[in-house]
């Protein structure tokens, strides 16, 4: 018997490792996907050879190059694609950064998007006539959510690379992306006020548009008053 079970036990052993479940291979890459690797790369490049400001976000830059890959094989739609570039771009945390398009999914820009600023969760300025203004959002309330979502979930998920420690310059700027939003979510601002938590509805339908490109009137002490009536509002 002896003699038995060891071929027996060694057969077994075989069985057993051939009904291991093996990882399944990573799905190939679409032409779309293989094309948003080459954008980004070629993109890296351009950062790193004509970018006068990565001193200080030349190792963030890296990394998010570095996940491109990874990113972009998850992208499966034009605006998705797009996304993934998006994202590339905020570890520039940079207002003058930005693409000649956009798609539903992407993010309002700062500042032309903001109807309203924050620093450290406190609302620090309102924009004359916009939909922030209309909803009767106030200088110093406490923003405790944007768009339904905690405020600093939403500042996390515009902090890129993933898992980055930020300085206080990229938080604020994330505080102010944050709030400006995305194109295709319900446009919202969760504040505290006198011990009281208000939802407000920021709906651009809801913004009173200049008449005209120009605004401009007398102040006291003779001072002029002229306001440009573009997207910095």
């Amino acid at each position: 018997m002896g003699h038995l079970t060891r071929p027996i036990a060694g057969v077994l052993l075989i069985l057993l490792g051939a009904c291991t479940t093996q990882p399944a291979p990573p799905a190939p890459l679409i032409p779309a996907q293989e094309g948003l690797i080459a954008d980004g790369e070629q993109l890296c490049a351009l950062v790193r050879e004509n970018y006068v400001y990565l001193d200080g976000k030349a190792a963030a830059w890296d990394t998010a190059c570095a996940e491109l890959p990874a990113r972009a094989a998850t992208a499966s739609t034009g605006p998705e694609r797009l996304r993934v570039l998006e994202d590339l771009t905020d570890t520039l945390y940079d207002a003058h950064v930005s693409f000649g398009a956009n798609s539903g999914q992407s993010p309002r820009l700062v500042p032309s998007g903001n109807d309203y600023w924050l620093e450290e969760g406190q609302v620090t300025g309102v924009r004359a006539g916009s939909a922030a203004a209309m909803a009767g959002l106030q200088v110093w309330d406490r923003v405790s959510a944007v768009d339904g979502q905690p405020l600093d979930a939403a500042i996390a998920e515009r902090l890129q690379p993933s898992g980055v420690q930020p300085d206080s310059a990229q938080r604020h700027w994330a505080e102010l992306a944050a709030a400006a939003g995305y194109r295709n979510r319900p446009h919202t601002v969760t504040v505290l006020r006198d011990g009281r938590e208000l939802t407000l509805s920021l709906d651009i339908g809801l913004a009173q548009l200049p008449e005209g490109p120009v605004t401009a009137r007398m102040l006291p002490g003779q001072i002029g008053y002229v306001r440009f009536n573009n997207s910095l509002g």
